[in-house]
């Protein structure tokens, strides 16, 4: 057994990635020859020792439940013109739909714990939460997606796309939902808006999953 030199959780010395933060290296029985720490996770100014996520939050695991959500995501994207107005087709995504509002709250929590605080203006509990606070849940989701991107120094591009999702999300859900928050028949605008949003996400849920796996440099 040996210790991975960033997060220090223990595992068999053969192994050349750590299960818990990610860090990728050479096996070998001492560390001495090893980087202090990985980039993704920075020392704290006080000095103690480098960041590391919780036990139970790994890179790894993030980037698998956003292959999943972002799997559920397409297959919507591909049966979204089954939404016409009115007719039985349109209830054919419905499982769907309720297992990605399942998934992408346990996913932008999974992601913001391990990501460092700095750069991040909502902590795991709002990334999660977030989406079901009246009038706030307007705006943390895509607060907290944007501030996934921004501390991983990703280009502005991927902002913009992270804010094309939700302008796309709540526009279907200004065309789908009555005043009184009640399921209305999908229409051509509301589809279309479900697909673009569904596609949109899909995109920047892989770019993070991706760099979190990856362990892209957080500013």
């Amino acid at each position: 057994m040996t210790e991975c030199p960033n997060c220090r959780t223990p595992f068999q010395s053969q192994r050349t990635r750590c299960g818990c933060c990610g860090v990728v290296t050479e096996p070998t029985a001492a560390w001495v020859a090893l980087p202090a720490r990985h980039p993704s996770f920075p020392s704290h100014p006080d000095g103690r020792d480098a960041w590391a996520p919780p036990p139970n939050a790994t890179p790894d695991g993030v980037a698998k439940l956003g292959k999943t959500l972002a799997g559920l995501l397409l297959v919507q994207v591909a049966l979204g013109f089954t939404m016409i107005s009115g007719t039985l087709a349109a209830l054919l995504p419905l499982p769907l739909i309720l297992a990605t509002a399942t998934i992408v709250p346990l996913w932008t929590r999974s992601a913001r714990l391990v990501t460092p605080d700095e750069g991040n203006r909502f902590g795991a509990g709002l990334a999660a939460g977030g989406w079901f606070i009246p009038v706030a849940g307007l705006v943390i989701p895509v607060v907290v997606v944007v501030d996934l991107l921004r501390t991983r120094n990703r280009a502005p591009v991927h902002t913009v796309v992270a804010v094309a999702w939700w302008v796309a999300w709540l526009g279907f859900c200004a065309t789908a939902f009555g005043v009184e928050g009640m399921l209305m028949s999908f229409n051509e605008y509301s589809a279309f808006c479900y697909v673009l949003s569904a596609a949109l996400l899909a995109v920047t849920v892989m770019r993070i999953s991706r760099d979190i796996r990856a362990g892209a440099p957080t500013r």
